[in-house]
């Protein structure tokens, strides 16, 4: 069937290219059956190489299938806006065109990790020429190319010469041959934030460049897929900040400033923090069926927030606290009743939120002039329940964390956990922080 050709000079070198390509592949094809090449990919690749070379080369002219300004301006000088519209519109699928051409070429030699970065920043440095729509500025993409090269070891030089050499993920690996344990290395590493990087913030930007990056990925040809799993482990939330050493003497300035921000509530935050790792959603949402008297014997049995949606594969598991008898006091005192069936109440009697408890303790870390935020307060715990345990399995289980430990798990209960706690519980009374 005889394609209709277009009336305009401009389109015309798109359609020139196409039939050539088109002969080029039925020629090389018919040569390859003829000689019974056992590698048909070869046959493709030289389509690849030869034709779409000279088809992409066209294509990526700017505006390629538009009418130039001067025209519009003097055929339709009332319409340029709705113009601009069908312009913008038909740049964005030439762009489409050349990005899924592109990938076509690349997934016939197999695309390597270090293909698709260069796929993926010419995409966006394509949208710098855009007038309207999906279009960014060229300093954002600078930005944004800089810190996908950084995440992988290399320079932001044109050439993209490594300068890290510690980053294990092979650029020249097949894209589709990573697997969930290569990223989950990859993700780890970024976290301890290696040499050389010092910034919290830098280490969450280079994760969530190389997120953006995988998950487009994912929605390509390359034969990847990204585990969602593995995917919230490049998030910025799960970057790991070094925790702060335990300083009794800071933790003591925090609490004295209860007087005037919270009262004794804020001894309980602190101490539900420390003792048993409790982020604020935590503290607020202890119900009242969680909290259990066994022969005088105070202790909390629920779920962490944490592990209310557990990973793929895993079910989340009841952890058990021990509360000493100071905490214990504490909860009696505070301890009301609210539709939710939550233990505690706010200070305007209704039930207690995550945000209740963010803001005392915010209010009091501020007047006392320190910088301790509540999840360096809960990781200053965990590092002690490590140490004074011996183990990291019994630090991970008292954070909530059923992995390792399961098969010595008994719906939640863990003693060794609850030994650990003790004797935390001992060194915070004997440096008056209890």
């Amino acid at each position: 069937m005889e394609r209709e050709q277009p009336g305009k000079d401009w389109t015309r070198p798109v359609w020139v290219h196409l039939e050539a390509i088109e002969a080029k592949h039925s020629q090389v094809v018919e040569a390859a059956r003829a000689a019974e090449v056992a590698d048909y990919r070869s046959a493709v690749a030289t389509v690849a190489r030869v034709g779409m070379t000279q088809f992409l080369a066209t294509l990526r002219q700017p505006d390629l299938t538009n009418f130039p300004d001067d025209v519009v301006a003097a055929m339709f000088p009332d319409r340029g806006e709705a113009f601009q519209r069908i312009s913008a519109r038909r740049e964005q699928a030439r762009l489409q065109m050349v990005e899924d051409l592109t990938l076509t070429r690349a997934t016939t030699v197999y695309v390597t990790v270090r293909d698709a970065m260069t796929a993926y920043l010419a995409k966006h440095e394509q949208r710098v020429e855009l007038k309207t729509g999906d279009w960014i500025d060229r300093e954002t993409y600078k930005q944004m190319r800089k810190t996908l090269l950084a995440v992988f070891g290399l320079s932001s030089s044109e050439k993209m010469q490594p300068v890290r050499d510690d980053v294990p993920l092979d650029l020249d690996a097949k894209l589709a041959s990573l697997d969930d344990e290569t990223l989950e290395g990859f993700a780890r590493f970024w976290h301890r934030m290696p040499a050389g990087v010092n910034s919290p913030r830098t280490v969450r930007n280079r994760l969530q460049a190389a997120r953006d990056f995988f998950k487009w990925c994912d929605r390509k040809p390359y034969g990847f897929s990204l585990d969602p799993d593995t995917a919230k482990l490049l998030t910025a939330e799960d970057v790991e900040t070094p925790a702060q050493p335990y300083d009794a003497d800071q933790i003591k300035r925090i609490l004295a400033k209860g007087k005037t921000r919270g009262g004794t509530r804020l001894r309980m935050y602190v101490l539900c923090g420390l003792l048993c790792g409790y982020t604020q959603v935590d503290c607020a949402e202890i119900a009242e069926a969680d909290y259990l008297d066994e022969n005088g014997v105070r202790y909390v049995h629920r779920y962490r927030s944490k592990e209310a949606r557990p990973k793929r594969g895993s079910r989340p598991i009841k952890i058990k606290h021990w509360i000493p008898p100071e905490l214990a006091a504490l909860f009696d005192q505070h301890r009301a009743t609210n539709a939710q069936r939550f233990l505690f109440n706010n200070e305007n009697g209704v039930a207690l939120t995550a945000k209740n408890v963010a803001s005392i303790y915010a209010e009091a870390v501020a007047d006392a002039g320190e910088d301790l935020s509540f999840k360096q307060l809960r990781k200053i715990g965990f590092n002690e329940i490590k140490k004074l345990s011996g183990s990291i399995e019994v630090a991970d289980q008292w954070d909530g964390h059923a992995a390792g430990v399961r098969d010595n798990y008994d719906d939640g209960f863990f003693p060794p956990v609850i030994a650990a706690q003790q004797a935390l519980a001992d060194k915070l009374r004997a440096d008056g922080v209890l």
